[in-house]
């Protein structure tokens, strides 16, 4: 095991190095679940505008996450022998939990409204689009221009979000 690890070790250049560390920093700014004062202090009179603000920061940080998420993928996975790259791929999924868990707070109203199984239909779809987003980010962040690519994505964002409204709007409301 540790002549795997120092052998992978020494195939890493300084360049990935800093790669990491930044789309790691970014993961971890991404999975953090904080409470902004100000934002209280700006919607302390209006459940719902808190809650959409929630909502919009929860956005921006999943949109983050899929960036640095991405950014490493495009990184790392090519310079990585296998036995590396099946761990990044382990600790994306951990991370993938993770972040899941930790940012499904805005949504419980939604489990009030249509139960759990509406609620993580409705956070899993807010997920997914959230992170499409982040990687069509990175993907006009390295061609500096659009591709074929872009709009496909773009497309797969928003069928994201029609077919997890379309799927909520089927779990029947509590009484």
């Amino acid at each position: 095991m540790v002549p795997t690890v120092l052998a992978v070790a020494d195939a890493v250049n300084a360049r990935e190095v800093v790669v990491a560390i930044v789309g790691g920093t970014m993961l971890t700014l991404a999975l953090t679940r904080p409470r902004l004062a100000w934002m209280e202090q700006l919607t302390k009179n209006s459940d719902p505008a808190r809650l959409w603000a929630e909502r919009a920061l929860t956005g921006f940080l999943l949109v983050m996450g899929g960036y640095a998420a991405v950014t490493l993928l495009v990184a790392l996975h090519k310079q990585l022998g296998a036995e590396a790259d099946a761990l990044l791929d382990g600790a994306g999924i951990f991370l993938f939990i993770y972040a899941w868990l930790v940012h499904f707070e805005p949504f419980v109203r939604e489990w009030r409204l249509r139960g759990g199984a509406g609620a993580a239909i409705l956070y899993s779809g807010f997920v997914f689009a959230a992170v499409i987003v982040g990687g069509l980010l990175t993907e006009v962040a390295l061609r500096r221009s659009f591709s074929w690519v872009e709009p496909r994505l773009a497309l797969a964002a928003a069928l994201t979000v029609a077919v997890t409204w379309g799927l909520y709007r089927r779990v029947p409301a509590k009484a």
